[in-house]
């Protein structure tokens, strides 16, 4: 008999692992995670996912490959975990800076902190990738391609970031080509404990740099909440490279959950998160000009969880929304002084999760609606009325399943379908297969799969009234990945290689001679990602992730431009007695092309940073870190400047 899977405030634990190491484990299938916050809210249902406590030999669960919660070694797709308690002991800012620990993530960012930044999965645009956060999407709507920037994200509250690479449009839709990238923050007590616990803390260092954090997490009979806070704010330093003026970054983000259980069939839960920013930059063309790009954000969902049939059958109804309203100032520009940008995102969707039979296959059914709107407004001075450039929406609905199946407690296969209708340009069908099997006995696992994926034409490019064309298609994909996983000393090391591939047609590209976008441009994107975790010893744990790329465009036969052939992380965490931890971080960066029209290419880099903290009492920890130890001078994107040696002192209480 199937026990009831209904919604229960704290966290299910997931299987034993032989190795002892800090992990994480997560809400399963069973209890979706619940989310109200921020103002406005909603959209695609996730499951959320909170840490384990660091004594306990937990292998995490993943939520977003699947949609539904599954053992890692069940995955025939390739996804990482990263951590969010890991991302604390560096002393990790932003987001975007934690997704340098998955293989197949590249990035580049105009500056220092809080600068624009573009993420690529697998050498793909960054508006070719979903960001969730807390499974709610947050591409923005009112920007050009239809890509988030994630240099604005603060890392502190996040409890685990999960990176799923190859095209996953068959479970997520449009803007998926190259994978999804869901966020999910702290969540109320752990392991099931009742009553309150929280944690604050401080830091000061370079660039005037000031960062203040806090976090509250409660639990009683039926419930959880959770509600988090952080400031950041720094002086920092010209974005050009060899300007004079500092260009600083403030950003308060904030973040709020809870979860109830109604009844035996019935429990709610809901996410919010908000967030404001502010970052000066340098205009190209006047280093020395006053410009900023200031952001308001909301996202949230609020979630229905049924549980029926013994627990055999549940459903999650979701409520989902997010907002971004961005105003860039250029008091200096010749065209526009003021340009200001709202998007929206609203949607319901319902997920039916199905177990078929006793070995827990498992048949998904689902179906949801979304519609985005976008309005960018412009004044040429900053005193002048706005007027409005762009004003539209669209609404998809889409229809999607997926069947999973367990063969002799060791092949694990996935089929999933799905079907979207845009208003704009019609529906469209895309698919995805994965199968692992892993090798009783032999610590292997090998896994694959071959999908598609769609990227719809943003309202910008659809339908802006000098670039736009309504009559853009969208841009389309097919992927395939084979990978194995080996591990070796009953799991205290873990080796990794997967191969991928991924051919892209109907691209975007922007027509200069016509000043219009059309879809003419068609790319391949292939390379290898190799993996390592090892804990060597008790005192020491190892991690490592390694890409090669290699990216064409198949019209021109050129490389594309800012996807570097090589890159590279390694961290190393020295536990010397206790209460004490040394860690070490390097990255390694290759040569890459700037841009498809100049030549100029950007150096390769390396860099090491250190980190470290000791327990002084029972509740307080000391931390510091040392960013780009040598010193090096180094660009991610040609012209803009990256920061030097920084040293950064702390605090951490718990209580």
């Amino acid at each position: 008999m199937h026990t009831s899977r209904r919604y229960r405030p704290i966290h299910v634990t997931a299987r034993p692992s032989t190795a002892a190491r800090p992990s994480t484990a997560v809400w399963p299938s069973t209890a979706a995670r619940l989310v109200a916050g921020g103002a406005l809210a909603i959209l695609q249902g996730q499951l959320a996912i909170a840490p384990a406590r660091a004594d306990e030999p937990l292998s995490p669960l993943v939520v977003s490959a699947t949609r539904t919660a599954v053992d890692p070694d069940r995955i025939g797709s390739a996804v990482t975990v990263i951590e969010g308690d890991s991302l604390r002991q560096a002393g990790t800012v932003f987001v975007v800076d934690a997704l340098r620990r998955a293989p197949g993530v590249s990035f580049s960012r105009t500056g220092g902190p809080g600068s624009a930044t573009n993420l690529r999965l697998r050498g793909t645009d960054d508006s070719q990738t979903k960001i969730l956060i807390d499974g709610v999407e947050v591409n923005d709507p009112a920007s050009a391609s239809g890509g988030f920037d994630l240099g604005r994200l603060l890392a502190d509250d996040v409890d685990r970031i999960e990176v799923l690479r190859g095209p996953q449009s068959a479970l997520y839709g449009a803007d998926a080509i190259g994978g999804v990238v869901n966020i999910i923050t702290r969540r109320g007590l752990r392991d099931g404990g009742h009553g309150v616990e929280g944690d604050a803390s401080v830091e000061a260092g370079a660039y005037r740099s000031q960062r203040v954090s806090t976090a509250l997490r409660a639990a009683g009979a039926g419930w959880d909440a959770a509600i988090s806070a952080v400031d950041f704010r720094t002086e920092g330093f010209s974005r050009l490279e060899g300007g004079r003026e500092d260009d600083g970054f403030t950003g308060t983000q904030i973040g709020l959950s809870g979860g109830v259980t109604l009844s035996d069939v019935l429990a709610l839960e809901a996410t919010g998160t908000a967030a404001r920013t502010s970052a000066d930059f340098d205009p190209s063309s006047n280093p020395e000009a006053p410009g900023t790009n200031d952001a308001l954000s909301y996202s949230g969902r609020l979630t229905a969880i049924a549980t029926l049939a013994d627990g055999r059958v549940e459903n999650r109804t979701t409520l989902s929304g997010a907002r971004l309203d961005r105003e860039s100032n250029n008091p200096l520009s010749r065209f526009q002084a003021r340009t200001e940008f709202d998007g929206v995102r609203q949607g319901i969707e319902t997920q039916t999760d199905i177990m078929v039979d006793d070995h827990d296959d498992i048949l998904t059914l689902g179906l949801g609606t979304e519609t985005e709107r976008a309005t960018i407004r412009d004044a040429r001075a900053l005193g002048d009325p706005v007027t409005t450039t762009l004003k539209a929406d669209a609404t998809t609905t889409a229809i999607f399943g997926q069947y999973q199946a367990g063969l002799w407690d060791q092949v694990y296969l996935t089929a999933g379908l799905r079907r979207d209708d845009h208003d704009a340009f019609g529906a469209s069908t895309t698919w995805r297969f994965t199968g692992a099997w892993v090798i009783p006995g032999t610590g292997t696992t090998l896994r694959g799969s071959l999908g598609t994926g769609t990227k719809a034409p943003s309202l910008y490019q659809l339908y802006h009234p000098t670039y736009g064309d309504a009559s853009l298609d969208v841009e389309k994909s097919r992927g395939y990945d084979l990978g194995i996983e080996q591990s070796f000393l009953e799991e205290r090391l873990t080796l990794g290689a997967t191969w991928f591939r991924n051919d892209i047609r109907n691209m975007l590209s922007f027509d200069s001679a016509a000043s219009r976008y059309r879809n003419t441009a068609r790319a391949r994107t292939e390379g290898v990602e190799l993996s390592a975790r090892a804990t060597p010893a008790d005192l020491l744990s190892l991690q490592a992730a390694y890409t090669y790329l290699e990216t064409t465009d198949l019209d021109t036969g050129g490389q594309l431009p800012r996807r570097p052939r090589h890159s590279l992380f390694a961290a190393a965490d020295l536990y010397p007695w206790d209460g004490s931890r040394i860690g070490a971080e390097v990255t390694h960066v290759g040569a890459q092309q700037n841009s498809a029209s100049r030549p100029t290419r950007i150096r390769r880099y390396t860099v090491l940073g250190l980190n470290g903290d000791q327990r002084l009492t029972d509740s307080l920890t000391a931390f510091a870190r040392l960013d780009n130890v040598f010193d090096v001078d180094y660009q991610e994107v040609d012209g803009y400047a990256t920061p030097g040696r920084s040293v950064y002192l702390g605090l951490r209480a718990t209580f």
